[in-house]
């Protein structure tokens, strides 16, 4: 029973972290351009990496879970504000030397290692549910 109760309330923390990747499919299958696809799912990627830095924060996850989470948030914010004012198709552009498709490839994995980070860190830390 525990069990359940823990999973229920890592995924209470971990949704709006998840929405973000859930939502962009659907995000750029409605919008009518790439790019404006782009600012309405580079908005939700910059909640996401906000959420998860506060969440380590609140939660006192490790400092390297924190410093993960900072980098993480950093990188995408400074992507993303790059991506706004940018009209370049992603495979055509570059920022600070990096193609933009493999700027979003790499930050497509840091967010996929973090929702598991932040999962395990969750489910690990969920002390308020210990008997």
């Amino acid at each position: 029973m525990i069990v359940g109760r823990k999973i229920t309330w890592v995924l209470c923390w971990l949704a709006p972290y998840l929405i973000s990747g859930f939502s962009a499919p659907l995000i750029f299958k409605r919008a009518p351009t790439l790019q404006i696809g782009g600012h309405f799912a580079g908005a939700l990627f910059i909640f996401a990496a906000v959420w998860a830095l506060l969440v380590s924060w609140r939660h006192k996850f490790p400092w390297v879970a924190c410093i993960y989470f900072m980098v993480f948030a950093v990188l995408t914010v400074s992507f993303w504000a790059w991506r706004f004012r940018v009209a370049t198709p992603l495979a055509q552009s570059h920022f600070l030397g990096i193609g933009g498709g493999l700027w979003h490839g790499g930050l497509t994995i840091f967010y996929l290692v973090g929702g598991v980070l932040m999962a395990m860190l969750e489910y690990k830390n969920s002390n308020i549910l210990r008997e």
